[in-house]
């Protein structure tokens, strides 16, 4: 399962869930739901379901949906080096995503020159494109080319988008338009517990690093101003390729998940000012911790 496209991401993950029994036998998967959970259409949901389907992870029910289907030894064994796979993808993007990020490589480039440098087939380039454009970070350009798109290179850029983000984030919960969504707030309360009680030791790193973005989101989300939850996803994506360069720290993830479960109190108790107090002060802890940890990259 080669994480070529969107559907086969959406399905690796998935079949991650299914292998850890974070999703057991039985779970009713359907397409409105999962498409809000990975903020995205029914199309490629559908795919990612037809995907699994095809691996023997779940069965179509006529007129209701897949169900999780009990994994036999050899299936979850299969299924499980099929997701890690996924999750990977291509060398060739990560050796893309850390050219861009060093200004090894132009702005704007030729798949040409991309095939040479990278010594990989046209076909394996699409996957490198494609992907890399549905993370934001790279466009086709009008007629001929790929434009590379700006990202946070430098220690001082990476220390504006946390400024940026603490005065973002906690002015979101104080949109007049906020409107607590209590099924979102649940789900997420019951992943950060997870990785509290352990999960931060065994979870892939980029599924911890999917938690942490998904929270921010969701939350933001909940302000009713798309043009907000479009802001910090935008700041996210620029960050995002830095997250490939280096090792994910899972004690610093232990300390910023009990910070996001100090945010949902208030928050559930529809506190919104004490809820914006508490996420500026998250933020910010996290913008000290990586001044003090030197996390701030300078390439």
């Amino acid at each position: 399962m080669k994480a070529d496209t969107l559907p086969a991401r959406i399905a690796a993950e998935l079949t991650s869930l299914i292998v850890s029994g974070d999703m057991p036998p039985q779970s009713h998967l359907t397409t409105p739901s999962l498409a809000e959970r990975y903020a995205v259409s029914r199309s490629p949901v559908r795919e990612a379901l037809r995907l699994l389907e095809t691996h023997g992870l779940v069965r179509q029910e006529h007129r209701r949906g897949y169900f999780v289907q009990p994994l036999s030894a050899r299936v979850r064994a299969g299924a499980s080096r099929s997701a890690e796979a996924g999750r990977d993808g291509p060398r060739s993007y990560y050796a893309l995503a850390e050219d861009w990020v060093r200004d090894a490589i132009p702005e704007v480039v030729a798949e040409s020159f991309l095939i040479d440098r990278y010594r990989i087939g046209r076909a394996e380039l699409n996957a490198v494109l494609t992907r890399a454009a549905s993370e934001g970070w790279i466009e086709r350009k009008a007629g001929y080319g790929w434009r590379l798109l700006p990202v946070a290179k430098t220690a001082e850029s990476q220390e504006q988008l946390y400024r940026m983000r603490m005065l973002l984030e906690p002015a979101a919960f104080l949109e007049p338009g906020f409107e607590l969504d209590r099924v979102a707030i649940e789900r997420l309360r019951n992943e950060l517990q997870r990785i509290c009680d352990g999960a931060h030791l065994k979870w892939p790193a980029d599924r911890l690093h999917r938690i942490g973005v998904s929270f921010h989101e969701d939350l933001n989300r909940m302000s009713g101003n798309p043009f907000m939850l479009q802001a910090l996803q935008r700041v996210n994506r620029m960050r995002r390729l830095l997250e490939y360069r280096s090792m994910i720290d899972r004690e610093r993830v232990l300390q910023e998940t009990r910070e996001h479960l100090e945010i949902l109190e208030p928050l559930q108790r529809g506190d919104l000012v004490e809820t914006s107090f508490r996420m500026r002060t998250h933020v910010g802890k996290a913008l000290a911790r990586k001044r003090s940890t030197k996390a701030l990259v300078q390439v």
